[in-house]
Order: C-alpha cells, then structure tokens, then sequence
C-alpha cells in the first residue's frame, strides 16, 4: 500500500516500520529523545502535504505523539508497547495490538481484525514484514519486504506487492552517525513511519539504488538525502531527494528538535 501522509492519525496507521536497537562508532554519550519532528511532502516542486508531531513524556517515558487534533496514547508492560491507542478531538476511535514472542515484535492487530502487520525473524533479527487485510473473510497479504543487514543497516530490500507479479529491489547507503530514534524506546521504531527517512536501521541512509531486477547487480542511484547535523551527530534537518532523470526534485524535508 502507498503510503500517504495528511496528518498524525495516517502516520500512525498499524502497518508500521520495526528498526534494530542503535548504537555508532560516533562516540557520543549523550542520551537525547526527540522532542519534535516536522516533515513536509512536495509534489511538482510545491508542499502537497505537511504535518507535526510532539512526543510527550511522564517521567522520563514516552506516553503519546500528538498534534493539533491526533493523539496517539501508549499502553506499556514493562518496556514493551503492547497497545496503541488513537483519538481525534480527545474522542477514541480505536486500538493497534502488539503480540510479542519473547522480546520478538511477531503482530500487529487492528482491534477490528482487519488488518495486521507480521514480522519474522532469523537468528534474532528482522527478515521480513508483511502486511495484510481481511478479504472476503481471508487474511490476505498485498506487500512484504525482506531485508538484508550488514553491520545493523538494512543494506538490501526486496519488495513484492499484490499489484505486480514482479518483485523489486532497493540497495542504501549509510553514514556513520546516530540515528534520530537512537535512545528512543525500541518498540516505538514498530508503529511509527515516514516518508524523508527510513528507520529501519542503526544510521542514516545517505543514498538508495533501484534495481531492473532482483538479481541484477548494477543499480541506478534513484534517491538522495542531505542531512545535517547538530554536535552530538544527530540529525536535525533532512532533505531526501529524487534523482531520476538526472534532474535533482526535493521530495520531502523533515526537521527534527531534541530534549
């Protein structure tokens, strides 16, 4: 399913995105949580779409995302998100379930069983996710991913969608420095998703390559992000480009702010 973003109740939809715990070879001991995140999305060079997200805390932990009318609340046991609540207007509208084998996220439920999202798993980490909805009575999956990791980056993910009977491929870049979910919750990297950046991994992604077949070798750069920085090598504005055609067209921009 494309994912379009209007708003903070569309970002926080169960078909959600799972990462690896972070660490880098950045050498910062500063434990920031992020305090904020702005993204705008562009279509022929104009803002199509643009939204904010808070992230609030009660003693340390996170809570709920918000913005002017979403709200999505946190349900913990232990550590782990086992439930999400979303509202609009402070009205309750419905719930996400987390199922978990061991320190495993396997499920996410919608509280109307409709749709789900399932992870597997080899050697403890993530292989593949695949999204499915109710037809005709049938859980029926229309997407999957299954990735590659080299050093906590998913360097490789092939993609395979009900809509085609031809599966894709990605290859990413990264750089060396510190993911903005770094000292987040971990089971948060699950449930929320973007459009500028993949959080999927342990760093930031710098370039992605499109490939004309999964088992082609040679790539075309596709996409380009320009990150910036603040001291502790975080980062606080990216700009995720589209190189197609040899012409350089924004995408998307986010600006992230800190505790």
């Amino acid at each position: 399913m494309k994912k379009n973003i209007y708003s903070l109740v569309i970002i926080l939809l169960s078909l959600s995105i799972i990462s690896c715990s972070s660490d880098d070879d950045s050498a910062t001991t500063d434990a920031k949580t992020i305090k904020k995140i702005e993204e705008k999305i562009y279509y022929n060079g104009q803002i199509d779409t643009q939204y904010f997200m808070n992230f609030n805390y009660n003693n340390g932990v996170l809570t709920s995302l918000s913005d002017d009318n979403y709200r999505l609340e946190f349900v913990y046991n232990g550590d782990k998100i086992i439930e999400t609540k979303r509202y609009f207007n402070n009205q309750f509208t419905n719930s996400n379930f987390l199922i978990y084998e061991n320190n495993l996220l396997k499920t996410i439920i919608l509280d109307d069983q409709e749709e789900q999202t399932n992870f597997t798993y080899q050697n403890g980490k993530l292989n593949s996710k695949s999204y499915s909805f109710l037809d005709n009575g049938t859980m029926t999956t229309y997407s999957s991913e299954t990735y590659q990791f080299m050093s906590n980056n998913i360097v490789q993910t092939i993609y395979q969608s009900q809509f085609s009977t031809i599966p894709w491929k990605k290859t990413f870049e990264f750089d060396s420095k510190n993911n903005m979910m770094k000292n987040m919750n971990p089971y948060l990297k699950y449930i929320i998703d973007f459009e500028t950046i993949d959080i999927l991994s342990e760093n930031n992604p710098i370039k992605s390559y499109s490939y004309d077949s999964v088992n082609s070798t040679q790539g075309i750069l596709d996409r380009e992000y320009v990150i910036t920085y603040d001291a502790d090598n975080y980062p606080t504005v990216i700009k995720k480009y589209n190189l197609y055609n040899n012409q350089q067209q924004l995408i998307s921009e986010m600006i992230i702010s800190y505790n």
